[in-house]
This record gives structure tokens, sequence and C-alpha cells, in this order.
């Protein structure tokens, strides 16, 4: 059975200055996804749907995840941290590959209640990701999948996950790319209004934030997820050819921390 921990609250670090280029406020924009996630944990058992995806954009996202992580040879004791967890599908494909040390957070006690009854033996913790209730430098690695698209301070969420990572740590996240030329069509076109209630980021503001924050930038991958009509074309393109961000739908950025 898994179970949930709660720590103390560390005192919030007081180095950032809130990003000011947002003019949405942390009420409106993590507020609207949190009781999203609540309502989707309350109707859906599947975890693409309590996360808001497609079955076939959780299954690429995941892929390509587990593709990227395993260069990395961790050893199996390492200390690893799922930040906006969900249902737990990243902790259980974590677990399958024999780590054991996993904790799961979210921000929304519903979705996580959902976890607890997919996964066994992973902690899982009711937290956001502005006051993470961990000491300094305590993870080896840490994944972050579809939580920048729903932040309206992604500096103090990095500021956040730095303070948490060991020296040399790795984190892995991603995010919506505002640079798919298919995004972009839409928008001009036909404009869909749940799309103001999402972020998207460049990649090279990505790179170029990380760095500032004090990350040592290691690679930026994009991820294409055909539209959910069109999922018949994966059986045709191989899962992992490099792609254009321009065609990819996300954006996969890998970074360690180094002091």
């Amino acid at each position: 059975m898994s179970t949930f921990w709660k720590g103390s609250l560390h005192e919030r670090n007081k180095h950032y200055k809130p990003n000011k280029r947002n003019k949405l406020t942390k009420m409106s924009l993590e507020k609207f996804w949190k009781e999203r996630f609540t309502r989707f944990a309350g109707k859906y058992d599947e975890d693409h749907l309590i996360a808001g995806w497609s079955k076939e954009g959780l299954k690429r996202r995941l892929e390509t995840y587990l593709e990227i992580f395993r260069k990395f040879r961790l050893t199996k004791n390492v200390l690893i941290l799922d930040l906006g967890c969900g249902a737990g599908t990243y902790c259980r494909a974590l677990k399958k590959l024999g780590y054991y040390n996993i904790i799961g957070l979210d921000y929304s006690f519903a979705v996580l209640k959902k976890a607890q009854k997919k996964t066994s033996n992973i902690h899982l913790i009711n937290a956001d990701i502005y006051n993470l209730p961990f000491k300094k430098q305590i993870f080896n690695h840490i994944v972050c999948i579809g939580v920048f698209q729903a932040l309206t301070d992604e500096k103090a969420a990095l500021f956040e996950i730095k303070r948490i990572l060991k020296k040399g740590g790795i984190l892995i996240l991603d995010t919506l790319n505002a640079t798919e030329i298919y995004y972009l069509i839409r928008k001009k076109i036909k404009p869909d209004p749940n799309m103001q209630n999402l972020r998207r980021y460049r990649p090279s503001y990505l790179r170029k934030l990380i760095t500032q924050i004090g990350f040592c930038y290691l690679q930026t991958q994009g991820i294409f997820i055909f539209p959910e009509s069109f999922s018949f074309l994966y059986k045709i393109f191989p899962k992992f050819i490099p792609v254009p961000f321009g065609l990819a739908h996300s954006v996969l950025v890998i970074c360690k921390t180094t002091k």
C-alpha cells in the first residue's frame, strides 16, 4: 500500500524574484488546473484521462522519458521525486525498472487517492511545487512532466527544484512547445478557448532560464504527438527520431545541478 507523508514546510526560498512577465496570477491558473484535475480524478480511472492527455500522448511522453532516463544508468538505490505525479504513471514505470526509493508529489489530494489505489510501496505527498516539504539537496533525480504549462511562476518552481536536488542531480522536465507549427496555425485560424489556460514555452527561453537558475543544461528534445484523429501514424514513424521543434508538441529539457 502506498503511503501519504507530509513533512513540515521549509522557509520559502528568499533569493528568487517572481516572474514579472506573467500577467496571470497563481490564484487564476494554479487554482483552475487543481480544480480541473480534481474533477478528472472524480470522473475517470485511466491515467491519461486524469492527466488530461490523450492515451497515445501519455504513452509517447513516457517512452521518450524512459529512453533518456536509462542513459544515465543511475543505481537502483537513488532517491527519485516524481513532481506532479498525477495517478502515478511514472512512479510505477520507475518501480518496474527496479528503483525503490520513489516519492510521488501532487497538489491534488483527489488525484493522489487515485495513485494510491494503483501503486504500492511508493510514498505519496500532497504539496505544491512552490513549497516543497524537503530539506536541501536530497534527491538524485527529479522528473516533472506536464506541470510547467499550468504554472504562473516557472522561475520560482525551478529555484525550488534546484534547492532539493543533490549536486550532480538530474532534472528531466516536459512542457508544451510555443513554437509548434500546428499550434500556431490553430491559434490563428480557430483559437481554442482552453489555450488561454495553458502556457507554452519557447525551447530557447527554457535553455536560457535553466542556465540563469544555475543548472547545467544538457539537452532539449522535441516530442512529436499527432492529433488524436491521426494516431494511426504512430505505427509508421519510428519512436525516437529527432524532431524539429517546429513539429514538436512538447519539449523535454534535461539538465543537472553543479553546486
